[in-house]
């Protein structure tokens, strides 16, 4: 979405554009693979940081779900919302990257969207919880998370990928992306005591691999991009040193070449 709007660009005759787009299928097909393949199962020692209080509410979560495994409409219902819910972030990036250069407060937006986003969740959650009780918030973990998520994920995280976005661009962002899977099967085996497969270590790898080829291409490219604008700037200022005043028979130069300048003026008034 971002070469169309011309945020991004994707020079297949250099190698840091061939390197963008080989590295982001690579992170696509590492996040596949991950989700729809498991392989076979990798026997490796559990965790010592199993928390039996975070798989005790996954499994009441589970059962109060009714969810019995298979396919359901419930679970083409929510992988609907997962691919609406990327769209809608890719735009926001896209939006973000456009604001960026354009609106004098670009970390107003964030703010807005924050506040929008906190007044659609009240409503939306007082439609569907409407029992005072399951409101009230103690010294637990649901105070806890509920702190977690406002302040590290809606505060910091939103306020870090607005300033990423307008450094490096909404790509160099979104890359990052999948390295949420890795984070989360670590975490899956670390806390929950979750099993890990052949699928989730060689779609880690794969993912790996294409971040670096992604971020080793920006940066190629920045790197470029500040040395063809160097190249440029030095050319002009040649050519104002070649000038000649029509009137005086002086030469004009940049201030940079104030000296030179004068000499040839010297020599020239000699003649």
């Amino acid at each position: 979405m971002a070469v169309p709007f011309r945020i991004e660009t994707a020079n297949m005759k250099r190698i840091p554009g061939q390197a963008k787009v080989v590295g982001t299928i690579f992170c696509v097909s590492g996040s596949m693979l991950m989700t729809f393949y498991n392989g076979a199962l990798i026997h490796i020692p559990p965790s010592s940081l199993h928390w039996r209080y975070a798989e005790n509410v996954v499994e009441k979560s589970t059962e109060a779900s009714g969810f019995t495994g298979g396919s359901s409409n419930k679970e083409i219902f929510g992988a609907m919302l997962v691919v609406g819910s990327g769209i809608a972030w890719a735009i926001w990036f896209i939006m973000q990257a456009k604001l960026s250069k354009s609106f004098s407060a670009p970390y107003m937006t964030s703010t807005i969207m924050s506040a929008m986003a906190s007044i659609e969740c009240f409503l939306i959650g007082g439609f569907i919880e409407r029992e005072l009780h399951s409101w009230a918030l103690g010294f637990n973990i649901r105070l806890a998370s509920v702190l977690y998520i406002g302040i590290i994920c809606s505060g910091f995280g939103v306020l870090l990928m607005t300033w990423a976005i307008e450094k490096r661009g909404p790509l160099f962002v979104s890359m990052f992306s999948p390295l949420q899977l890795i984070i989360v099967a670590v975490l899956s085996w670390a806390i929950l005591d979750e099993k890990l497969y052949v699928g989730s270590v060689l779609g880690s790898v794969i993912i790996v691999v294409g971040l670096y080829m992604v971020i080793w291409g920006k940066a190629r490219e920045f790197k470029m991009k500040v040395s063809d604008e160097g190249a440029t700037t030095e050319s002009e200022l040649h050519k104002g040193e070649g000038n000649q005043d029509i009137e005086g028979g002086l030469p004009v130069c940049p201030p940079i070449s104030n000296a030179n300048c004068a000499k040839k003026a010297f020599q020239i008034q000699e003649v």
